[in-house]
């Protein structure tokens, strides 16, 4: 049995990114991954609400 170490998970709903193309954005000079724009818009408004502490 082989375990993959390097899954991918978006940064807001922690859902493992598989056969689908995964969506990078930068945020404050660090690099996220999301699943959906939906996550990156979600995330970027918890981001302005939260702010730093958020993540």
């Amino acid at each position: 049995m082989t375990e993959n170490k390097h899954l991918i998970k978006c940064a807001l709903c922690g859902k493992t990114i598989i056969n689908k193309e995964i969506i990078v954005e930068i945020i404050d000079n660090t690099s996220y991954t999301f699943d959906t724009y939906d996550c990156v818009l979600m995330f970027k408004k918890f981001r302005g609400v939260y702010g730093s502490d958020f993540f």
